[in-house]
């Protein structure tokens, strides 16, 4: 199998990665191809490769939202998520204003995400899920991640040409 080392670029000693941290289910939704947009306040000039990581803590309403979410999209894993872990990695391919896409997005897309005027949708693509989270410590914004606190992570294959559920 493939390290995260294998698969980050750049590929030289010592690099990293940026990761972003996101309450639950939103992360999980990413690796579950439930969810192709993140959704912000702020943009980045960040293009390429982000680690997605599931905040360590979950309100009661999260908890309850995530059984919700599990229900309705039929995606048990939603239930029980995994809480202060990476869960996938992905490229930001480009960032849009949300008034922009809105429109053209599904109703699962838009449950995952706060499309609120004013906001930013960061565009995901090659989501490659991690086969097994790896804990750890997130933090607020954008955080570096060293290829070698993740060297043994597994990833899958991309999610290719993404289907949202409608």
């Amino acid at each position: 199998r493939r390290h995260a080392a294998d698969l980050c670029a750049p590929k030289r000693a010592g690099s990293r990665m940026k990761a972003i941290t996101l309450w639950q289910p939103y992360a999980s939704a990413i690796p579950l191809g439930l969810k192709s947009y993140e959704t912000r306040s702020w943009k980045t000039k960040l293009r390429g490769p982000i680690l997605i990581h599931a905040a360590k803590r979950a309100k009661t309403a999260d908890r309850e939202f995530c059984k919700t979410m599990a229900a309705l999209y039929g995606r048990p894993e939603l239930a029980d998520p995994p809480l202060g872990a990476i869960v996938a990695k992905a490229d930001i391919v480009d960032i849009f204003n949300v008034e922009d896409i809105r429109d053209t997005l599904s109703t699962t897309e838009l449950a995952f995400g706060d499309y609120d005027d004013g906001r930013f949708a960061w565009k995901l693509e090659n989501i490659q899920p991690l086969i097994e989270p790896i804990p750890y410590r997130g933090g607020q914004g954008l955080f570096t991640v060293s290829d070698q606190e993740i060297a043994a992570a597994r990833f899958s294959k991309p999610l290719n040409n993404m289907t949202i559920a409608s």
